[in-house]
């Protein structure tokens, strides 16, 4: 071990020499959002709200705060005390515990490789929509017309397929067509890569730069960058929260997500699910929070600092989940708004299966037997429906709905559908529209970006002034990822600069370069294909390498260095 290398005196613990002269932040406010910034990212909008709904609401809450107090909390304490301590970044803070544990840090650092590839492409979409945020109205706010000389028939209609909208859009909504068509363009499948995105590739360029000049004078640059990525995002949740509340149907969202189904603790799920998101919620096993301790006081009281971070980011993820839920149940009481006009069944049609099939369509009782597929699907509003059982008298005076049908408010209405004796319920074949039901078939489909690109934007069109709420919200996002991304690339950045000194001389060449060959390797993040490869590189390259990454650390610092020096 090299002399002039910081290492901790025997069975004391003490440190024995000063390390060599170090870039410092230049406050410890400044070192506090550089280590909030990076550990609150986009997960904490995205990620965290689904899992909350997932697994038992109110439940989740509590076991996720459990676990922060007994696996995020220490782990968390375990790399700023390392960083702080030994002034060195992942790779030399481990092989100066153990020459046999440098591997540690080189596997934090080829994670932070693979996971900076694909988490800028996110931050290159929120760039895109950026700048499609400053028109009016907004380019997802209703579906594209089916020809050049065709202006559809507004959001209303376009919807709905009147107009000449576009027939795919008017099968789903406006947001999901503009996400999957107009800025993905995605594929069918993985395979079929479909050729660059030039409008992804200038977004993956400009997100690069972005990067690249915040950290080109190192923590100098970064540190004044990391006061506006940290700070607005929390000033624009705040106002989303309270233009959130406001909405119609949102204290339902807010109340169904403080609910607590307590038998999700007997799940393992949810215990593996909270888990994970406390070590991605903290940034655990990226040694980005080594990279930025070493640049910190060695007498900071990182017990504190363990514990302010940590709390922060929870305060963090239960504020962007408040907004979510906000935001989810006023989209689901607008969706139940007018349950009688949704599609009902008609009378006297029930299903029918193929031999050999299931498939369930429908063809009139009566009739003779024919092949499902040839039949056709007359569907009824729900109050024309009413109206034709109330008509012919198929419903007893104590059956009636109160008050006027096409005015009854959802709770109301489902309360009464409910109320009825099963078998004239399936007689009228009316469909039940409850609020509950609607989240849940919102949020399945809704983990990751899909929350962001697609629920929220739908929202948004609503709000007065949607393109300011539109261009709030995604510069928040913006700032969100440009927070974590600085982060990961400063975890590959530390460990160059201190194994290779020459390099010091040449931080600014460095950067350039990392950021380079960062944007070449993006490329085919930008294909047609390229969401899946995103998906793909989240779901397997920052799932099970950083929790191994993190149990390594567990096992040297307890073990191999002993916990009792």
């Amino acid at each position: 071990m090299q002399k002039d290398q910081p290492v901790l005196g025997g069975d004391t613990g003490t440190l024995q020499e000063e390390p060599p002269p170090r870039p410092a932040w230049t406050s410890k406010a400044q070192y506090i959002l550089a280590q909030l910034g990076f550990s609150v990212g986009l997960g904490n909008v995205w990620r965290f709200p689904y899992l909350c709904h997932q697994n038992g609401g109110g439940a989740f809450l509590l076991l996720y705060l459990l676990l922060l107090f007994l696996l995020g909390i220490p782990l968390l304490f375990l790399e700023l005390a390392a960083g702080q301590c030994l002034r060195q970044g992942s790779v030399g803070v481990w092989r100066t515990i153990s020459p046999r544990l440098a591997g540690i840090g080189l596997a934090s650092c080829l994670v932070c490789v693979f996971v900076a590839l694909y988490y800028n492409v996110i931050i290159a979409w929120s760039l895109l929509y950026l700048a499609r945020s400053f028109q009016h109205p907004l380019p997802w706010q209703s579906c594209p017309s089916a020809g050049p000389n065709h202006t559809g028939g507004g959001p209303q209609g376009a919807r709905s397929g009147v107009g000449g909208g576009e027939p795919e859009c008017a099968l789903s909504s406006p947001t999901t067509y503009f996400w999957y068509r107009q800025t993905l363009d995605v594929t069918p499948e993985m395979g079929v890569g479909g050729g660059l995105q030039p409008a992804l590739v200038g977004g993956l360029l400009g997100a690069w730069v972005l990067v690249g000049a915040s950290l080109l004078k190192g923590i100098k640059s970064s540190g004044k960058v990391l006061y506006v990525s940290t700070l607005f995002p929390y000033l624009v949740l705040f106002c989303l929260l309270v233009r959130g509340l406001l909405l119609e149907g949102a204290m339902e969202g807010v109340r169904i997500m403080f609910t607590p189904k307590v038998s999700a603790w007997g799940t393992g799920q949810a215990w593996r699910q909270a888990a994970t998101q406390v070590f991605f919620a903290l940034g655990l096993g990226f040694g980005s929070v080594i990279a930025y301790a070493s640049y910190g006081t060695r007498r900071s009281n990182c017990h504190r600092d363990a514990v302010l971070v940590a709390s922060l980011n929870a305060l963090t993820s239960l504020l962007a989940t408040l907004v979510v839920f906000a935001v989810l149940g006023a989209r689901a009481t607008r969706r139940t708004r007018h349950c009688l006009h949704r599609w009902g069944m008609p009378r006297g049609w029930g299903p029918c299966r193929e031999a050999g099939s299931h498939a369930r369509v429908l063809h009139p009782a009566q009739d003779p037997p024919r092949p499902c597929g040839n039949a056709s699907i007359p569907l009824v509003l729900n109050a024309e429906l009413l109206s034709q059982a109330l008509a012919v008298g198929g419903l007893p005076e104590t059956a009636r709905p109160p008050g006027n049908l096409t005015a009854l408010p959802a709770p109301q209405y489902s309360a009464w559908l409910r109320g009825l004796p099963p078998a004239l319920r399936d007689a009228l074949g009316i469909t039940d529209c409850r609020l509950e039901e609607e989240m849940n078939k919102v949020m399945p489909g809704v983990e990751g970006p899909g929350l962001a690109f697609i629920v929220f934007t739908e929202t948004l069109t609503l709000l007065p002034v949607a393109p300011l709420w539109s261009s709030l919200f995604f510069l928040t996002l913006l700032g969100l990822g440009l927070g974590t991304m600085l982060g990961i690339v400063q975890a590959v950045l530390t460990p160059l600069l201190d194994t290779f000194p020459v390099l010091r001389r040449h931080r600014a060449l460095l950067t350039v370069l990392c950021c380079t060959g960062g944007f070449v390797l993006g490329l085919p993040f930008t294909q047609r294909s390229g969401s899946y490869l995103v998906a793909a590189f989240d779901d397997y390259v920052a799932t099970l390498p950083l929790l191994s990454v993190a149990a390594c650390e567990a096992v040297a610092v307890a073990w191999v260095y002993g916990a009792e020096r």
